[in-house]
């Protein structure tokens, strides 16, 4: 009889048990569903673990249980073990990852179209097929139209997961016909046991990124293991901080210049405007949370004596209000406002 622990499974990452439980069942009785929605914030980890339930499926040691794989030797495991980096690196005639273009808005329905057309050919293997989307939340109305029509009449041997921060965005319709697998932010001291365990970093380094990483296991990670994206969030940081610290309208419309990149294309612009929000919101939340005394729940305890210094008029009304202003920037950016207007509406705020 098959083990029906997820104990038994080498999940990724860590956090979600009940998540990582219910798909280890699955496994465990052979009983696949033919679509999934993994949803959360981002950097849950919830394309790493969508990646890793594919390997696990299409893993070609059938004579293995489903918890002794992946195997990482077989044709197909290796196919994943030497992508060089992107997951869209990974040459597998039985994986596909769908996203959107970089300077496109939508995830279009010619896309949609063609994975359906590799999904309905044979299998090489006599495997499954499986495909993931990203940011499914980001498919257009034709789009989403045609993969309805793929969830009504599912394939056999044929798994989509979808992945989406914003799943209210995904036609509800798509939604009621994919097993649904909600993703929620993880404790600091367990990503913080997790890197202790899994990475050669002091215990300094270990608490920082997991206070950082604000819940997100893959970001925490991903400060670790990518030193040039945790120098940029050091660097947006120390920017916002700069931008907050100065009581010069001027000085502050000149830093906002400064944080803004004008050769970037439109949707590139809108990633960095997303990530020095949150960055700021973040800054906010801290203050806020000192103002009371819970240092312990800071998320940038790295820059503390900064922290501690800043004033914001009116205190807690003004932090408030500020963060008010953040929450609405997300509707701005729906709207298509250029990223400088909005970022001097928060400051202006200030």
């Amino acid at each position: 009889m098959k083990n029906k622990s997820s104990d038994n499974y080498k999940w990724p990452l860590i956090g979600n048990k009940r998540n990582i439980d219910f798909l280890s069942r699955s496994l465990s009785n052979d009983n696949l569903s033919s679509a999934y929605v993994f949803s959360g914030p981002d950097n849950m980890g919830k394309t790493k673990l969508a990646e890793h339930f594919s390997r696990i499926i299409l893993c070609q040691k059938k004579d293995l249980s489903y918890s002794e794989r992946p195997c990482q030797t077989c044709a197909s495991c290796r196919k994943f073990i030497s992508k060089k980096g992107d997951e869209s690196d990974i040459a597998h005639s039985d994986y596909y990852i769908l996203k959107k273009d970089k300077e496109k808005k939508n995830i279009s329905v010619e896309q949609v179209r063609d994975l359906i057309y590799s999904l309905s050919m044979s299998s090489f293997s006599d495997s499954h097929k499986v495909a993931i989307i990203k940011h499914a939340d980001t498919l257009s109305e034709s789009a989403s139209n045609a993969l309805l029509k793929l969830l009504e009449e599912p394939r056999k041997k044929v798994i989509v997961i979808l992945v989406s921060s914003q799943p209210e965005k995904i036609l509800k319709t798509i939604i009621s016909r994919c097993q649904h697998l909600e993703f929620h932010p993880v404790k600091n001291n367990e990503i913080n046991n997790y890197l202790l365990d899994n990475f050669k970093l002091s215990r300094s380094a270990s608490k920082n990124y997991s206070r950082i990483a604000l819940g997100r296991p893959a970001l925490a990670v991903k400060f670790v293991e990518d030193k040039e994206f945790y120098k940029n969030y050091l660097e947006r940081l120390n920017y916002i901080l700069d931008i907050i610290e100065n009581n010069d309208i001027n000085k502050r419309f000149f830093l906002i210049e400064g944080l803004l990149d004008k050769k970037l294309a439109n949707n590139e612009s809108v990633v960095i405007l997303k990530r020095l929000l949150e960055v700021f919101q973040g800054v906010l939340r801290d203050i806020y949370l000192m103002k009371y005394g819970l240092y312990d729940l800071v998320q940038n305890e790295i820059v503390d004596e900064r922290l501690r210094k800043i004033k914001i008029k009116n205190d807690i009304q003004g932090i408030v209000r500020v963060l008010d202003e953040i929450e609405l920037a997300s509707d701005y950016i729906e709207a298509n406002i250029n990223s400088k207007t909005i970022l001097e509406n928060i400051t202006l705020s200030l």
